[in-house]
This record gives structure tokens, C-alpha cells and sequence, in this order.
């Protein structure tokens, strides 16, 4: 460790390059680098791109794992005790985070739950007492950290200061950066890792790509933070090859709307609109799948499936084409970075990069591709029912109002007539679709539900699970930090009553369905066995799952939910995240 610094580094201040090369030479065959392997550190180039959400759901993932964990909150703008609900956990550090001179380790631990412990809750500290707490973790506290904690979470303020951040690089074994596919954000990344590589040797960046998504128009490559951050700034300023071949891409997690806290706290009658919603997005994706199974090869679908099902108004063939052409070379460029999807779509991908247009062969293809898409009436009436979700959503959205016990949906004859004429409509494909049958099955019973929160009484039922308690003002709000808990640690009233609640909801929603089914005519998409037998338990799942992501929607916590999309990515990270620790 005694050549962590470049030459070039002379920027950095000879105290401070010493104090850290001291204290990394002191802990060398002790302390200071056992808590060094055990350390990830999570920062990013700006605020708001989910940086201290992205270190809170980290410590609580290997807290419910089993793993003794310590988030370190080293970020004055960030306020993990209020993320995590713990009101009083600032109150009770709040003398020892004003004097962190004076104060010892324990006064400032504050527990969260079993396996889980914040350090330094909410500090506030200025940059020159930030410098005071390196030396503290790293001279003072170094046994105390190692014999108490497995892992160490910590999270960094935000930018590329090195007294603010890089200062604390060279003692984390992980580095994950974190950033959003966005210019700004991308631009942001760019210069962080510029500037760590530039002061440091031997360094190597994990990229967290959060609110990710594979959207690629404009021919701005999600993933291709260098790329994106070259493209805009001078040529001596740009990234090199070799730094950026000590870049390596950790996790890739969507947006997820119902576990962000920023969205404040979906209820149960905005959650169903957007289960509603996600299946109607399937069942696009599967009209396209059909649609293009005459015309388009299995190997071009897969590459353009996103990218179509995402874009799905079509009104200008040419222009439309000339974007698939360009994302499919952007997908070309992840390959030569290996990115692919996957070898066998790799080669596609190549040969339209190499042409650069399409063959006169593939665009007739695409031509009639894109014309079934228009002109086909099913897929219309998908389109238009989300294109009305959507828009109820943004108007929920818009009132952000508290989650409150009682809430009801507002009935929307718009919604109700779109989406009945749609059962009706999916219910006659499918009987020649089996797959088509059975996504109109799940579109069935959302929709049943969504019907059924037009009542108070039912909303009520499902609200009253919610754990509440007063705030400072006195007023009654949702307990948060109850609700992170029993995710970790389970408590059996808790799931007494959840289960109570199971029991009652269950034969008010099989009523609720038999009644749409028989209004309709809809027997043909009753989720059946190959007996033609209705599968009562999948509909007892369907329920529980939406009951529990109702419920735990909105604590920006992705853990302990099997059935997200977000919730896998996340998990998929965490658990790359652990094995580069593992790494000499």
C-alpha cells in the first residue's frame, strides 16, 4: 500500500497524503486492513441519483442475510437516521455528532435492528471534521469496527472533493459508484472517475446503474459512461482506455415507482393501477412477439423487443427505422466492451453496425413489421389503456397525498369501459393464444381488484395493517422504521394479522372476478390447470403479492420483495457486490 498516490497527485495536500499513507502503513497487518476488506464504499458524482438509498439497502440486504453490518454515514447532505425512520436515533447523537473528538465509538452507534447498526447518524460535519473522523475510524476505532461488524457500508458525500471523498478510497476494498442514465449524471460519473484515477494507482470503480433503464434513443448508450462523458469535454480532460479498463458494471436496477420514497406512500388504489399497468406492458410486448413472428427472425426480435415495446407510437416509418439502426449499433459498441446480451445476438447487432442501414431485404421486412404494429387492433387497444393509466397515475402522482387509511379509487368510466373492451378482446385471441389467455388472466384479476378499491371499506381494511405513530407535531403518521424491521427480522402478530386479513379479502375478490367474468363473458380467461380445473391457489398468490408490495410500498426499501424486477437487479448487485470482497 505504500504507492497508493500517482506522481501526479500533487494537487493533494503533503499532510494528508501522509496521514493516510500512515495510517494504511499502521494497519497494514492489522486492524486497519481487516475492516479494509470487509469495506464498500458507495459514492457517486452528484446528488440525487440514489446514492444513500443505494447504501441503506445494501446494510439491510446483508443485515437480513445474517451478516453483522455497520453503515457508516459519512454524508453531510444525506440523512440515513430519517431514511430509516430514526427520529430519535438523531436526537440521541446529536451532542456527539456536533463534538466527534470527544465522543467514543459507542456513542456513536445508533442500533437499527438485528444485524444492523448506523455510525455516525446524521453527523453534519464540516469538511475539516470529516478529516478528524478518518483519523478517528482509522486510529481509534479500527479493533472496535473489525471484532464488531462483518461488513462496513459506508456512504460518501457525494463529488470527487478529496477531502470530502477521495480521501477515503484507498481503505475500501469496494468502490461502487453510483449513477442514473442521464447526461448530467453520466457527465458527473465521468469526472469522478477522471479524478480518482488521477490520484490514485491500482484503482478499480464498480459501476451502480440505478433507475436503469436499456432506452438507447438519441444514441445516448446507458451503460457507456465514458463514452457519454468523452463525447462532451476536452481531449485532455477525457478518460483513457487504461483507466477505463478498471471500470467494471455491478448492477443495473430500474426505476421502480412503488419503492421510492420520493414518491411518497402508494396506497393500495395506486399500486393496483400499476399492476395494471405492468401487465399491460407484457401483453404489448407479447402482441409485438406475435406480430412480428411473420415477418421479423426470432435473433432481430430479441435485440428490438425493448426498444419497440418502449416506443411504441410509430409515426414515421423511415425515421423510425433509422432508430432501430442506431440502437442496434449502440448494442454492437456494449459488445465490443463485452456487454452483449448474449453471443448469439452479438453477431446481429454487428453486421447492422457494420452496413450502417439495413439491407433493402430487412427494411421490406421491418416496413411490413412496423405496418401489422399500426394497423393492429388488439395492440391499439393495449396502447390506449396504458396511455389512460398512465395518465391517472400522473394525477395521483400530482396530489401527492399522505397514505392514509380509507383512500379510494375515483371511478374512471374511461379506464373501466378501455380495459373491460379489452378482457373482451384478449379473451377471443386467446383461444388460439394459450400465452395471451393467461396474461389476460392476470389483467382480469388486477382489474378486478381495481374495481373492488372503489370502495372505502375494502381500502380501509388493507390500510389498517399499516403501523402508525405520532409524530413530533403530534400528528399521526405511518411508522416506517416497524415496517423496515419486520422486513428483516419478521414478527409473527404482525403476519397473525396480515394472514387474518388474507382471509377476509380472499372471497370478496373470487366474488369480485366471478362477477366481471359473467358481466363479460370472460370464462375463457380463468386461470385453469390442464384439467381446466380454476387454480384457486394462484389466485390466493396474486393476492398475497400485491398485499405485501401494497403494503411495504414507499420505505425505499427493494429486499423482501421476491416478485419486483427491481428487487432482483438489486439482489443480483448485492450479491456480485460481496464476491469482490472475496477477491485479493
Amino acid at each position: 500500500m505504500s504507492k497508493i498516490f500517482k506522481r501526479g497527485a500533487s494537487q493533494i495536500p503533503q499532510g494528508l497524503k501522509q496521514k493516510v499513507q500512515r495510517l494504511l502503513h499502521k494497519g497494514a497487518a492489522g486492524d486497519v486492513r481487516a475492516i479494509r476488506e470487509k469495506s464498500i464504499a458507495v459514492t457517486s458524482g452528484k446528488g440525487g441519483v440514489g446514492k444513500t438509498i443505494t447504501a441503506v439497502n445494501l446494510a439491510v440486504y446483508y443485515a437480513r442475510k445474517g451478516c453483522r453490518t455497520a453503515l457508516i454515514d459519512l454524508d453531510p447532505l444525506s440523512d440515513v437516521a430519517a431514511l430509516l425512520d430514526l427520529v430519535e436515533a438523531e436526537s440521541a447523537v446529536a451532542e456527539a455528532a456536533v463534538d466527534p473528538q470527544k465522543a467514543q465509538l459507542e456513542s456513536l452507534v445508533s442500533p437499527v435492528f438485528k444485524n444492523l447498526d448506523l455510525v455516525f447518524p446524521s453527523p453534519k460535519l464540516k469538511k475539516v471534521q470529516r478529516s478528524i473522523l478518518l483519523d478517528r475510524i482509522y486510529r481509534e476505532f479500527p479493533g472496535e469496527l473489525s471484532g464488531s461488524y462483518e461488513l462496513l457500508i459506508f456512504d460518501l458525500p457525494a463529488g470527487s472533493d478529496f477531502e470530502e471523498n477521495l480521501v477515503f478510497l484507498p481503505f475500501m476494498k469496494t468502490i461502487l459508484l453510483v449513477t442514473n442514465p442521464e447526461p448530467t449524471a453520466h457527465a458527473a460519473a465521468g469526472a469522478y472517475i477522471k479524478r480518482a484515477f488521477e490520484v490514485y494507482q491500482g484503482l478499480t470503480i464498480h459501476i451502480w446503474h440505478n433507475r436503469f433503464s436499456p432506452d438507447s434513443r438519441h444514441e445516448f448508450d446507458p451503460k457507456d459512461i465514458v463514452g457519454n462523458y468523452n463525447r462532451n469535454v476536452a481531449r485532455e480532460l477525457r478518460i483513457d482506455d487504461r483507466s477505463a479498463a478498471r471500470l467494471r458494471d455491478l448492477a443495473a436496477v430500474p426505476e421502480d415507482p412503488a419503492l421510492n420514497l420520493l414518491r411518497g406512500n402508494p396506497g393500495a388504489d395506486e399500486n393496483v393501477l400499476r399492476f395494471l399497468l405492468d401487465t399491460l406492458m407484457f401483453m404489448h410486448e407479447q402482441r409485438i412477439a406475435s406480430l412480428a413472428a411473420a415477418t421479423i427472425s426470432n435473433r432481430t426480435f430479441e435485440l428490438i423487443r425493448h426498444f419497440v415495446n418502449r416506443h411504441r407510437t410509430i409515426d414515421d416509418t423511415e425515421e423510425y427505422l433509422e432508430e432501430i439502426g442506431r440502437y442496434l449499433r449502440i448494442l454492437l459498441e456494449q459488445h465490443l466492451r463485452g456487454e452483449a446480451p448474449s453471443k448469439e445476438t452479438a453477431g446481429r447487432a454487428a453486421a447492422a453496425a457494420a452496413a450502417e442501414v439495413f439491407t433493402p431485404r430487412e427494411k421490406n421486412a421491418f416496413r411490413a413489421f412496423l405496418g401489422g404494429l399500426n394497423s393492429d387492433p388488439l395492440r391499439q387497444r393495449i396502447i390506449r389503456a396504458m396511455d389512460l393509466l398512465e395518465a391517472k397515475l400522473d394525477r395521483l402522482e400530482e396530489k401527492s397525498s399522505p397514505f392514509a387509511a380509507g383512500t379510494a379509487i375515483v371511478p374512471d368510466k374511461a379506464v373501466d369501459r378501455e380495459i373491460s373492451a379489452l378482457l373482451v378482446a384478449v379473451n377471443q385471441v386467446g383461444r388460439s393464444n394459450p400465452l395471451m389467455a393467461s396474461q389476460g388472466g392476470l389483467l382480469l384479476f388486477y382489474f378486478s381488484l381495481y374495481k373492488l378499491f372503489q370502495s372505502r371499506t375494502v381500502t380501509g381494511l388493507i390500510h389498517s395493517l399499516v403501523p402508525a405513530k405520532k409524530n413530533s407535531k403530534g400528528r399521526v403518521v405511518r411508522d416506517r422504521h416497524s415496517q423496515i424491521r419486520n422486513l428483516v427480522e419478521g414478527d409473527p402478530e404482525y403476519k397473525s394479522r396480515y394472514l387474518k386479513l388474507l382471509k377476509t379479502l380472499h372471497p370478496v375478490v373470487s366474488r369480485q372476478i366471478a362477477n366481471i367474468v359473467k358481466t363479460f363473458d370472460l370464462s375463457g380467461l380463468l386461470l385453469r390447470d390442464g384439467n381446466g380445473t380454476i387454480i384457486r391457489s394462484a389466485y390466493v398468490k396474486l393476492l398475497t403479492n400485491f398485499l405485501h408490495d401494497t403494503l411495504y410500498s414507499g420505505l425505499s426499501v427493494v429486499v423482501g420483495f421476491p416478485f419486483r424486477q427491481a428487487a432482483w437487479a438489486f439482489q443480483e448487485g448485492a450479491e456480485r457486490a460481496l464476491q469482490t470482497l472475496k477477491r485479493s
